[in-house]
């Protein structure tokens, strides 16, 4: 068994939460770009709170998949960050909000 096939899982693992934690900056302090994204998404779902609240609620999300990929919940921060990269992506093609 290579170095690679063994650790495979942990190199995702570490991949994604850096990904996950290296936002988190933005969506904690109310960055002008996400107050931006998450105004138009809020207008664009008719849901006024979630311009105010969204990072906040996605940055959590991401913060405990983050987390959780190190823990013996792999499988469902796994899941979990799938769904919010999905989601991200269906966002940004979808809406208003563009690329």
């Amino acid at each position: 068994m290579t170095f690679v096939s063994k650790y495979y899982r942990l190199w995702l693992s570490i991949w994604i939460a850096f990904v996950f934690v290296q936002s988190l900056f933005f969506k904690f302090t109310g960055s002008s770009e996400t107050q931006y994204i998450f105004a138009v998404l809020g207008e664009w779902l008719g849901m006024s709170w979630f311009a105010y609240y969204g990072a906040y609620i996605v940055g959590t999300m991401e913060l405990i998949a983050a987390i959780a990929l190190f823990t013996r919940w792999q499988a469902w921060a796994a899941l979990l960050a799938f769904e919010i990269m999905s989601g991200a992506i269906v966002f940004h093609l979808f809406t208003p909000l563009g690329i």
